[in-house]
């Protein structure tokens, strides 16, 4: 069985970070806005809109090459290439471009966050869609934005 919100005492939402992304819809009514609400229902339709093409797509192209290539392409977009990365262009004298880097990463980590926190759209089913990941910590945290993603187009 899946996990679930639990209510305290007080009717209360106990917060379970393995459950937030399986909570019933029920659980995020009894607490969040209107808005909050309506932003969250709009990315979950899409993302549901979106889960049986993402799952044909992968399903067509799937191999244990690409799944390695996209493991490895992966990792270059985490906190732990970032903290490797980043001392060693200040080693090789490339101080103010590392500075500034650490700048656009610590705020695209920040953004993201938030976002995801506010939202709080789960991550396409799986199954269909295969999560393909050395972590499994990233498949219990929110599926929008990507985090990937916002590297990507902060550091761009």
């Amino acid at each position: 069985m899946p996990p679930h919100f639990q209510l305290d005492e007080d009717n209360d939402v106990i917060h379970n970070a393995e459950a937030f992304s399986l909570a019933p819809e029920s659980a995020y009514q009894a607490v969040y806005s209107p808005l909050r609400l309506y932003l969250r229902q709009l990315v979950v339709d899409e993302v549901k809109r979106e889960n049986p093409k993402l799952a044909a797509i992968q399903h067509r192209y799937r191999s244990p090459g690409l799944d390695r290539l996209f493991v490895f392409s992966g990792m270059l977009g985490n906190h732990s290439f970032f903290m490797i990365a980043l001392p060693f262009l200040h080693t090789f004298g490339m101080g103010a471009f590392a500075r500034g880097l650490t700048f656009v990463v610590l705020w695209s980590i920040y953004f993201s966050g938030a976002v995801k926190d506010y939202i709080s759209a789960p991550r396409p089913a799986s199954p269909p869609v295969v999560q393909i990941t050395r972590s499994p910590a990233h498949t219990l945290e929110y599926g929008f934005p990507s985090t990937h993603t916002t590297y990507a187009a902060a550091t761009i």
